[in-house]
C-alpha cells in the first residue's frame, strides 16, 4: 500500500470511529471536512513505519470491536483508566509542546497558545497516544528524535502541510496575511 493510501485508510478509519462515538451530541456533519484534515496534518509528518503501524493498530482494533476515538475521549474525561504508562508518551508531548511555543513565538498572529488551549492540547495528546500501540509509540518517538537532531519542528512542517492543502500557501503567508 502506498503512503497516500495508507494516510486515506487511517483518515476512513478514524472518521468512522469518530462518527460512532456514544455522546450526548451527534457529530455534525460540516465538522467532518476539518477533522479530516486535522488528521491529515498530524500525520504527514510521521515517517512511513509510524503511520503503517498507526494504521496496524486501528485495523486491529476495530477488528477486535473497539473504537479508539471512545477510548480517547473516555481517557479525556476521566472516565476510564490509563490504558498504558509508556514514557516516550510524555517524551512525545514534551518535544510537541516545546514545537508548539516556537510557533506561537514566531507566528503570533497565525498560532494562538493561550494557557488553556496548551493545557489541553497536553492532556488530548497524552489521551490519544495511549491508544496507540507501544510500537507505534517509539516509532513516533523515533520520528521526533531524527527531527530534533536535523534541527527541524514537525508543528511547523504540519501547519505549512495544512494551509498549503487548504490553498492558503504556506504557515509564513498565513502570518503575514493576518498581520
Amino acid at each position: 500500500m502506498q503512503r497516500n493510501e495508507i494516510m486515506q485508510r487511517i483518515i476512513d478509519l478514524e472518521t468512522e470511529m469518530f462518527m460512532s462515538v456514544n455522546a450526548e451530541e451527534a457529530v455534525p456533519a460540516n465538522t467532518i471536512p476539518a477533522f479530516k484534515e486535522m488528521r491529515r496534518m498530524t500525520y504527514s509528518v510521521l515517517s512511513d513505519k509510524t503511520v503503517a503501524l498507526w494504521l496496524c493498530d486501528l485495523e486491529t482494533a476495530k477488528k477486535d470491536g473497539r473504537n479508539v476515538m471512545t477510548e480517547k475521549y473516555a481517557l479525556i474525561g476521566d472516565q476510564i483508566p490509563t490504558l498504558q504508562d509508556n514514557p516516550q508518551i510524555e517524551r512525545i508531548i514534551d518535544i510537541e509542546e516545546k514545537w508548539m511555543n516556537e510557533l506561537a513565538f514566531k507566528y503570533p498572529h497565525a498560532v494562538k497558545r493561550e494557557r488553556a488551549n496548551a493545557e489541553l492540547f497536553r492532556k488530548y495528546a497524552l489521551c490519544e497516544l495511549q491508544t496507540w500501540s507501544p510500537a507505534a509509540v517509539n516509532s513516533y518517538f523515533e520520528d521526533i528524535k531524527k527531527a530534533m537532531e536535523e534541527g527541524r519542528n514537525l508543528a511547523e512542517e504540519r501547519y505549512d502541510n495544512l494551509y498549503q492543502n487548504i490553498g492558503k500557501g504556506r504557515l509564513r503567508d498565513v502570518e503575514d496575511s493576518l498581520k
